[in-house]
């Protein structure tokens, strides 16, 4: 239920790719573009600041398997629609924002369950 609205802006910008893409209808494609360009700088300045990389470790909680496993599978499906659609930098943007994301989530998801097992 929390990722309720994570799963609402995935839904709302692959639909609209994907019908953009189907009807070459370059307003359902600019959606996309704008939604890439938008959550890629916004997530690549949080991760790349020290106060919010710090607030993010604060309030990080666990997620689950399949969770991550999805956010790894959209993120490379954006960088792959994006280099397809000739999209380079905003590819690039994107890549180095999921792969600084997927690393501090490690990170975060290592810390965590070293606290919970102790030795």
């Amino acid at each position: 239920m929390r990722f309720l609205l994570s799963l609402l802006f995935d839904v709302i910008v692959a639909v609209s790719l994907t019908l953009g893409v189907l009807w070459c209808d370059e307003r359902l494609l600019n959606i996309g573009y704008f939604a890439g360009w938008f959550f890629g700088v916004v997530n690549l300045t949080g991760l790349a600041s020290a106060n919010g990389r710090a607030t993010i470790a604060r309030e990080y909680k666990p997620r689950t398997l399949l969770w991550r496993g999805y956010d790894v599978l959209k993120d490379t499906a954006f960088i792959v629609f994006a280099i397809w659609s000739g999209w380079y930098v905003m590819g690039a943007v994107y890549a180095l924002q999921a792969a600084i994301k997927a690393q501090m989530y490690a990170e975060l998801e290592r810390k965590l369950t070293a606290q919970a097992v102790p030795e």
